[in-house]
């Protein structure tokens, strides 16, 4: 028997690959003449990443949309798009032709903002991770591979979070203070109709305006792809305003967004123990006014039969710890939902002491 052989080929069926492992990007609503330019950014990202990442037009692991094209769409048309993969938006491109000046900044933006948001997706963290391995398998280094943590802000829902020390992930992240400013002078404006316009923004051409006297606000197309798809917090820039081409929304429809953008952050009047304590909702609140996103629709209806703590609320709607604490810090901004005062809690208990 050719022992030699058969252990050439068992090693051969159990070796790690020897490329790391491809992820695949459906591009929505980008033009044929990007996509070749967009394949060079993304394999100069995908060494950076050690993954191998491609543009696909049929299926794919993440949805590649157009920036522009995603602040436009509602949420529940975006929600069809990516079908709960997640979503990385393309800033703009060049143009076809001759170079222009500015164009290399604009390329070297693109490549940054790819990296950023690519970098932090548990999907591509998870197969760096496994190439990293596999590469040191093959060199021998079995007992330096060290597995990586995974983002909170993309962790999945954990069937046994509840039944183990896992603290960490119920740790709020650091707001800026300018952040700051802005969400207490909204929450400010809409307990007070007099309150002075509010003009905040991301950046060039990125600005929006609160008007709490008509319950409106003027948003520009970037902006509104800053706060509704890559859910970050504006800050104070007294005096912009937003450019001829904005969107006007609803001040409630945009203080949700806020609330979903700040659920990383510590929860509006967070108790010690926000996580087993309970939410009562206030009458007559409806979440469907303002999402109808699968998960949020199903933990609106969970708060509808009686009061939840954030963590039944995971436990039963079957959804991360992020997408818990979104949902509420965005119903807490909304005055939909309460936390149980001390007393409550002393008198819930005492009638179950007497029972």
């Amino acid at each position: 028997m050719n022992t030699s052989g058969l252990w050439q080929s068992l090693r051969a069926k159990l070796a790690p690959p020897s490329a790391p492992r491809c992820v695949r990007l459906q591009h929505v609503g980008l033009a044929e003449a990007d996509l070749r330019l967009l394949q060079e950014l993304l394999d100069d990202v995908g060494e950076q990443l050690d993954m191998a990442l491609e543009v696909r037009s049929d299926d794919g692991h993440i949805v590649l949309m157009d920036g522009e094209l995603a602040a436009r769409l509602s949420p529940q048309l975006l929600h069809a798009y990516t079908d709960d993969r997640p979503l990385v938006t393309v800033p703009r491109l060049p143009g076809a032709g001759q170079p222009v000046p500015g164009d290399a900044e604009l390329l070297a933006h693109c490549r940054r903002e790819l990296l950023r948001q690519l970098g932090r997706l548990t999907l591509v963290l998870d197969g760096a991770a496994r190439a990293r391995a596999a590469n040191d398998s093959r060199n021998g280094h079995y007992l330096n591979t060290v597995p990586q943590p995974l983002s909170r802000a993309e962790s999945a829902f954990d069937s046994d979070f509840d039944s183990r020390v896992d603290s960490e992930q119920l740790l709020a992240e650091e707001i800026e203070r300018d952040q700051l400013q802005v969400l207490r002078a909204v929450l400010h404006g809409m307990d007070n109709p007099a309150a002075p316009a509010l003009c905040a923004s991301y950046g060039p051409e990125a600005s929006l305006r609160f008007d709490f006297r008509a319950r409106l606000v003027t948003i520009d197309p970037l902006a509104l792809q800053h706060l509704r798809v890559r859910r970050e917090l504006p800050q104070p820039a007294p005096g912009a305003r937003p450019q001829t081409d904005y969107s006007l929304r609803d001040l409630d429809q945009t203080v949700w967004d806020l609330g979903l953008a700040s659920g990383p952050f510590v929860l509006l009047d967070q108790p010690l123990d926000w996580w087993h304590r309970p939410l009562h909702r206030v009458l007559p609140a409806r979440v469907e006014r303002y999402s109808q996103v699968p998960k949020h629709l199903d933990m609106g209806r969970l708060l509808l039969a009686g009061p939840q703590t954030p963590s039944a609320l995971r436990r039963q709607a079957r959804v991360s710890v992020d997408d818990v604490r979104r949902f509420v810090q965005a119903c807490l901004l909304l005055r939909l939902v309460q936390w149980a005062s001390d007393d409550a809690l002393f008198a819930d208990n005492f009638e179950v002491t007497k029972k």
